[in-house]
């Protein structure tokens, strides 16, 4: 029996449109092991990044760095307006089909174009809960140089070393941004940093210090999760002391 185990419907204007906009349909991404809404993302940007010119791959990958970061991004993005709203938005629906064990991507561009397709991807990523982001993101940056066609290497490539343990490195990517740490940069804060922003964000989320009545109590539980992570994980390479 053929099941769908991922599925994201990427809403999207017509290539030609003068205003050009993007909204999400259907997301179905599932966030836990075996995480395939993490690899349909990163079946999405192998498909695409490799049909899109060298500058507007550029813009995505500048998107893509800001989202991993924490920032902000302003509308509009890569010269699309994302919206919430999909009347007048054509669909471009993406699925995992399993069949016993093994997968099928069905990755339906319709009239998108490819950048579209990565910038719904990215979007998808983000707004994924943040525990489960890093997972995403990391899955897409492996995929951005696959040349090949995405199939069961595909999915071998993602998960080798990777997907697989995920649960360990998604809880710390979560542990690292939720305290204001770079999860990408291939360093960890030091037991010492992790302490002293602990108790910074601490005094941020107090309500005698400006912190919201309503979610102060969430926010501290959360800090302090992420702190007993990062001081439970050994660290091999350390911010420096400054960070």
């Amino acid at each position: 029996m053929d099941v769908i185990v991922a599925e994201l419907a990427i809403c999207h204007s017509r290539p030609m449109a003068p205003t050009r906009r993007i909204a999400l349909g259907v997301q179905n991404l599932p966030t836990q092991y075996p995480y395939y809404g993490a690899l349909l993302l990163a079946a999405i940007a192998a498909e695409n990044y490799r049909c899109i010119s060298a500058d507007l791959c550029e813009e995505l990958d500048d998107v893509l760095a800001s989202y991993v970061a924490g920032h902000k991004v302003s509308q509009p993005i890569v010269r699309h307006r994302f919206q919430v709203d999909r009347v007048g938005l054509l669909s471009a629906n993406q699925r995992i089909h399993k069949h016993k064990d093994s997968l099928r991507f069905e990755l339906n561009n319709g009239s998108a174009l490819p950048e579209q397709l990565v910038l719904g991807a990215i979007l998808a990523a983000q707004s994924l809960p943040l525990e489960s982001r890093g997972v995403a993101f990391r899955s897409m940056k492996k995929a951005r140089t696959w040349n090949q066609n995405v199939d069961a290497s595909f999915t071998s490539y993602i998960v080798e070393g990777f997907l697989a343990s995920a649960q360990v490195a998604g809880s710390r990517s979560w542990a690292l941004e939720t305290l204001a740490f770079n999860p990408f940069n291939g360093t960890s804060p030091s037991k010492r940093i992790v302490k002293k922003r602990f108790r910074s964000l601490l005094r941020k989320a107090h309500p005698d210090h400006g912190g919201l009545d309503n979610s102060a109590a969430t926010r501290i539980e959360e800090l302090t999760e992420a702190r007993n992570i990062l001081l439970d994980t050994p660290v091999a390479k350390h911010h420096s002391e400054a960070v």
